[in-house]
């Protein structure tokens, strides 16, 4: 029980923070509308680059388009390090 009512407050302690014109959008449209898979998206849930919001009544997981734009936006890790180059050679 304590662990059901601790969950609901963190829930509403992120849905009080959200401000009215943010807009959000569920993971799976996320996902497609970014072209990463639904466990692209999770995957930077888990790594706390992005943050899921549940409405309430609603099963769905959603995230902001503007932490979404924010995290493409990112510098790749790999970025600065070169990739091989190769050369045709015709013997």
């Amino acid at each position: 029980m304590y662990m059901a009512l601790r969950e609901l407050h963190n829930i509403m302690e992120r849905v009080g923070n959200l401000e009215d014109n943010e807009e959000m959008i569920p993971v799976e449209e996320a996902a497609k509308r970014y072209g990463i898979t639904r466990d692209g998206v999770y995957y930077h849930v888990r790594r706390k680059n992005l943050t899921t919001y549940k409405i309430l009544g609603d099963k769905k997981a959603y995230v902001k388009v503007a932490d979404m734009e924010a995290l493409r936006s990112r510098p790749s890790a790999g970025k600065g390090v070169e990739s091989p180059k190769f050369e045709l050679a015709l013997i």
